[in-house]
């Protein structure tokens, strides 16, 4: 209910294959539940030409090694999973920027 139109997917090969083929103005994966392999759909979003900004939403937080490892992947940005309303703010950025952008 944040203004945005969404797209969800429960595991990772769905939302690989949609990020191969489909334009979105950001990209916002949860890291739970297990079935989402954040990495390797973040590698796809990169290997596939994709430009969408891509937001992690973390259950522990924002910092530490992992948190570094993928923003070296090229995520936009990580969020604190238990904060909805900072998500949506982070959203709404990234999506007024990609369409400044544009």
């Amino acid at each position: 209910n944040g203004g945005v139109d969404t797209t969800i997917t429960w595991d990772s090969c769905e939302a690989r294959s949609l990020v191969r083929t489909t334009s979105f103005d950001v990209v916002l994966i949860g890291e739970h539940p297990p079935e989402i392999d954040v990495e390797n759909t973040v590698r796809d979003l990169r290997v596939h030409g994709s430009l969408s900004p891509c937001l992690i939403l973390r259950t522990n937080g924002t910092g530490n090694a992992r948190g570094d490892w993928l923003r070296q992947l090229g995520v936009s940005g990580v969020l604190p999973k238990r904060d909805p309303a900072k998500a949506l703010e982070e959203v709404h950025k990234a999506v007024r920027l990609e369409r400044t952008a544009s």
